[in-house]
Parts: C-alpha cells; structure tokens; sequence
C-alpha cells in the first residue's frame, strides 16, 4: 500500500490518471486535466512510469509509479487494486499500454466510470491477419467494451478505431489535442528562414518520401528554399539516399529529433510546417506549428481534417499529385501574413490548454455522472 505524504481530503472523490511523466505534450495535458479536476472539488492520483520522478505543488494531486515499466503484470494489477480499494476512486482514466489493466481492475472492483482516450489511428496498430494478431485485437475490442465512456482526439480517430475493434453503440466524445501557450516571440515574415519544415518520426507512415520527390518542384519556383527533416527513425538512411539520388543534398537538411523546450524556436523560425502522413489520428506538431503562427500545409488525414481551416491557417496536399505541395504552397505564400494570423487565432480558439482545458474537464464529469 502506497502511504501518501499530503493529507487529501476525505471529502472529495479520487479520479486515478494513468500517464507517462510531464515533459511532452500528451502526459502534459494529462497534468493539467488532473489540475482543473481539483479545481472541480477532487483529489487525483497519477500514475506514472516506474522510476519516474514528478515534484508537484498541488497537495490535491498526488504522483505514484507502478511497480512495472509498463503496468502489464500481476505486480502492476494487485498494485493497483489496493489503491483502488484504500482510495474508492468514482473514475478511472487511462490510455495506450495501460487501459487493459485499468478497466478490466476498475470493472473487478465496481469502479463506477472508466475513461478510455483513444489517441492514435488503426494504422499504427498493424493490419497483419495472423492468428496472434487476431487474438489480440479481439481481446483488445473486449477491453474497449468494459470501458463506459471513450473519448476520441479526432471524429476520424473514433471511426477507424470503433470500425477496427467492432465497437458499437458505446458511450464516446471527441476531444481535440492541446498544447501549452508558447513561451517565445512571435516571428513576423521578414525574420523567419527561407525555410519548410516537417516534425516527427521518420517512418514510412509520415510519408517523407513523397514529400522529398514533390519538393524538387517546389525548388523550381523557391530555389532559395529548404526542406529541414527533425526527426529520427528506421526510415532516415533510406530518405538520405533518396535526397542523394535526387541531388537535393544542398537543398535538404536533416537534423536530430529536438527535446520538448526546443520544439517552439524550429516552428517559430520555418515559414510553413508540412505533415505528409499517410495516415494520422490528431498530430500535436500541427497544433505546435500553429501555436507559432506558423501556417500548415497537410495531408487529409482523420486528424487534419480537424485541424486546417482551408485557406486560413493552412492548405492540404495530395501525395499522389505531382504539383500538389507546389500549389499549396504558393498560396499560402501569396498571403503568408493572412495564414500566420489564421493561424494563431484558431490555436487560440480550439488548442490551447488554458483556455479549453476547462471544457474537456466539465464533459468529461458530465459524462461520468
């Protein structure tokens, strides 16, 4: 039995979070949900990675490891149970590795809500039709179906998802990503680099592939422009060589994927962020990008379609389309001020935490009454 140190009321109802430690933008969120939860009359437990050390100021929110890496074992449920049983939390909010142990637990023990965030798309899960993986996604359905509310990031998130795992008629909400406010100045288009930039991990999935052969037309018309790649993954020796095979090495620069504070100074500086996913549920670089006023030019992703105001903050592109990104570009370019603008307002108006993270807080417990 974990002995806490703060001494929590008795009087407020205990909400379980389970999360990764702060210091990206996702567990991030999750802290702060925690906090506007206590503002709402309750005491959180979060549980986080084993070894993980979280200092927090509010004496209503309480931080505790699981026993496990990833919260998959006995260990992790008995753990679990005990808290369960010393605290009777009303809710239970999980994602990712740890909603397997959290709602078949929450269900043993007669937890009365149990909240499940589906954050990524089916494409990421694998589509193989071996027996193992077949088992493994009915199980999962099953798990899904124990939960009593499941909140989506992206209408397009909730369909693949609920197609995926057969799931149906089951209690849901979309709740969009979001991001803290940025902490640096706004660049105006003078001092911004001739600059594209694409974020993320370099798999097949984001597509930089199509991206890299489509950007040999962008440089007939913005010679002075480059591409810079941020990233890392299995796919970077295989996108070198196309850059190389292309002779784009002047014109194309990778650089290593950059920490959670530096992440603001790469979009702050790029004229325009690129997403050329194959397939995405709710990118948080798009919304990054955004936060900097920095226009987006997209993929019609399940995620990106609820992110990009056509012609306000951003254009989409079609991977298959030889000239696409080309005129994507151009527009947003001939007014570039417009779509910085557009950009800005519609972070503010739909991704900033501080001001919707109130919103998600209050559907949420709407839906767990």
């Amino acid at each position: 039995m974990v002995n806490f140190t703060v001494n929590m009321s008795r009087k407020r109802n205990y909400i379980f979070i389970s999360t990764s430690r702060p210091g990206n933008a996702r567990s991030d969120y999750f802290f702060r949900l925690a906090e506007e939860f206590t503002e709402k009359g309750y005491c959180v437990v979060m549980f986080v990675d084993k070894h993980s050390k979280v200092n927090l100021d509010n004496k209503y929110i309480q931080c505790i490891t699981w026993p496990n890496r990833r919260p998959t074992s006995y260990k992790d449920f008995i753990f679990l149970s005990k808290n369960i049983i010393n605290y009777k939390p009303n809710i239970l909010i999980s994602s990712f590795g740890s909603v397997n142990l959290m709602n078949i637990t929450g269900v043993l023990f007669g937890v009365k809500n149990r909240v499940n965030y589906l954050l990524s798309v089916v494409d990421l899960f694998g589509n193989s039709s071996s027996k193992s993986e077949l088992f493994l996604r009915k199980r999962k359905g099953v798990v899904y179906k124990l939960s009593t509310l499941l909140v989506a990031n992206s209408l397009g998130t909730k369909k693949g998802i609920f197609g995926y795992y057969n799931i149906q008629n089951k209690n849901n909400i979309i709740l969009p990503n979001l991001v803290e406010g940025t902490s640096i100045n706004y660049l105006p288009y003078p001092e911004r680099k001739k600059q594209i930039l694409i974020m993320g991990n370099l798999i097949k999935l984001k597509g930089h592939q199509y991206l890299i052969k489509q950007f040999v037309n962008v440089l007939e018309y913005f010679p002075d422009y480059k591409l810079l790649i941020v990233g890392n993954g299995e796919e970077k020796n295989n996108l070198q060589l196309l850059v190389k095979e292309l002779n784009l090495q002047n014109s194309v620069c990778f650089h290593e994927r950059v920490n959670h504070l530096e992440v603001n100074k790469f979009f702050s500086e790029a004229m325009v962020h690129i997403s050329s996913s194959l397939s995405e549920a709710f990118g948080f670089v798009n919304i990054e990008a955004l936060r900097e006023g920095t226009p987006i030019i997209c993929t019609p992703t399940e995620g990106a379609v609820e992110i990009i105001d056509k012609g306000r903050n951003g254009e989409f592109f079609d991977l298959e389309e030889e000239y696409s990104l080309l005129n994507a570009i151009r527009k947003v370019f001939d007014k570039w001020d417009q779509y910085s603008l557009g950009a800005l307002n519609s972070f503010a108006e739909n991704f900033e935490i501080k001001k919707n993270i109130g919103k998600h807080t209050s559907l949420i417990l709407k839906k767990c009454k």
